[in-house]
This record gives structure tokens, sequence and C-alpha cells, in this order.
């Protein structure tokens, strides 16, 4: 998106946005989190949304290979970033 237009009467735009960032299932993405000031430092967003995209990636594919191609990092990445945030096939499913 490049431009947008945000059409609120809410008069607390940080306010919107987090509303509007909820995911589906009722749980707050990462950007959600970080403008309500749930997540305090960029390290421990770009760990949350990592973790987020890990977990998608292996909810769609089947091994490390299609994640990584899908996610456009090396094979080994993700098997050492899913290692990191302890993502086990039973804790992603």
């Amino acid at each position: 998106v490049r431009q947008g237009v945000v059409m609120s009467e809410d008069n607390n735009l940080a306010e919107f946005l987090h509303r509007s960032l909820l995911s589906e299932s009722g749980r707050t993405s990462p950007e959600g989190r970080a403008l309500s000031g749930q997540i305090s430092s960029l390290p421990e967003a770009v760990a949350a949304l990592e973790r987020e995209m890990l977990q998608g990636a292996k909810a769609m594919y089947s091994n490390t290979r299609q994640m990584a191609e899908h996610l456009g990092v090396n094979q080994s990445t993700v098997v050492r970033k899913m290692a990191k945030y302890k993502l086990t096939d039973r804790e992603i499913r």
C-alpha cells in the first residue's frame, strides 16, 4: 500500500490502528502489540514477527525447504530460527 486514507470517528489514530490490526483469531498482530506498547523494543517486535511468520509457513508447507522458499530465506535460516523459537511440529499445530 503506497497511500491510504483512514476514515474514523475516533480521534485517537493509534487506538483505531490497534483495533484494526487485531487478527481474525482475536490475537493481536505484532504490529498491533507494538502500537499498544505491549512490545517495547525493535528486537522484541522482530522476534514476534519472525515467530508468527514461521508458524504460518509451517502450517502451509510440509518441510523446511518449502518454508524457506516461501519466506525468501535459506533453508538453514528456517531451521536455525525454528530452533531459536523452539518451534517443534507439536507446538506449531
